[in-house]
């Protein structure tokens, strides 16, 4: 009679257990299919579309030239459920992760089955939003900081000069500067930097550095032909003089245009290595979005998204207990 009674007793607060879990976890459906729940959802994800971002670029684009006479490469972000997870700080995919209706019901939750599939919906679009947020303020934090290297060029070629045989060579990478205070929503403003960073070579001397900071407005020149822009000594005695021009043949929202030479002047001979007209594609467009990140109510959005985020991780983790222990 005492083990029935145990059992009886051992059974009964099983069962008290279980029906508070599930009126725990009924309250926690409720909560996050309630009225001040899609409220807040939907603001949030208004606020986000108002932005009109467009195309997102990959965190490493645009990728520096690794070889002689190459461009940058940028490369066009596409986010996976898993990517926008991890992009902010999860280990797994969130969306996959979440609670389904099935589960729910199977257990004796009531809910409305369109409610909370909508929910679930726009969980994930909170979580794309705050991946691509969060990856844009990170990417206009590096661009601010350290720029973007547009173009690596490079050349070396022997020459006779009158009745001696050298060889000269040099290169230079063009580093875009944006001006974070004034950048064009529609392109490339013409006073924004290119950073010129650039060597010359002289036969087997060690390559001499000329780095040179220029407006895009004072390097465009009708005279690049002549490749008589920057003059500098090569060795010691002045008897060699090199000369390296960068000119900006045009300009647009979407691309920019440029052509370099060097030239050597030596034993009273000049030799030119003029390097082809080059255009670059580039999101000037997209860098003008980027700097909008710096605004502090896009970046309170950016926050407010990620940590609504967070708060309905947190509570799908709690279904998910819920739901194991009513097993």
């Amino acid at each position: 009679m005492f083990l029935a009674l145990g059992f009886f007793a051992l059974t009964q607060g099983t069962a008290q257990a279980e029906s508070a879990d599930l009126a725990n976890l009924q309250a926690q459906v409720d909560s996050y299919v309630s009225a001040s729940m899609t409220s807040e959802v939907d603001s949030l994800l208004s606020s986000y579309s108002a932005m009109k971002i467009g195309q997102t670029y990959s965190a490493d684009s645009p990728v520096p030239p690794a070889g002689d006479n190459a461009d940058a490469t940028w490369k066009k972000m596409t986010y996976s459920n898993a990517s926008a997870s991890q992009l902010i700080g999860y280990a797994g995919d969130q969306c996959a992760a979440h609670t389904a209706y099935d589960q729910l019901v199977a257990k004796g939750v009531k809910v409305d089955k369109a409610k909370f599939d909508s929910t679930s919906e726009k969980f994930c679009k909170l979580v794309h939003a705050a991946a691509e947020l969060k990856h844009r303020y990170d990417k206009y934090q590096a661009i601010k900081t350290n720029g973007i290297v547009l173009l690596k060029r490079s050349k070396s070629q022997g020459h006779d000069f009158k009745d001696r045989h050298r060889t000269f060579g040099g290169g230079l990478d063009l580093v875009y500067k944006p001006d974070i205070a004034g950048t064009l929503e529609n392109g490339l403003h013409l006073d924004q930097t290119l950073i010129y960073n650039s060597w010359i070579k002289w036969s087997d001397d060690k390559p001499t550095p000329l780095n040179v900071i220029k407006r895009i407005r004072e390097m465009q020149n009708s005279d690049a032909g002549r490749c008589e822009g920057i003059s500098l000594p090569i060795i010691p005695s002045g008897s060699v003089r090199a000369y390296m021009y960068l000119n900006v043949v045009n300009v647009t929202s979407s691309k920019i245009t440029i052509q370099n030479c060097l030239k050597a002047v030596y034993n009273g001979t000049h030799k030119t290595h003029a390097f082809p007209a080059v255009s670059m594609e580039a999101p000037f467009g997209y860098l003008y979005e980027l700097e909008q990140m710096k605004d502090s109510a896009k970046v309170k959005l950016k926050d407010n998204i990620k940590d609504k985020v967070v708060s309905m991780v947190g509570a799908n983790e709690q279904m998910i207990t819920l739901l194991k222990k009513l097993n």
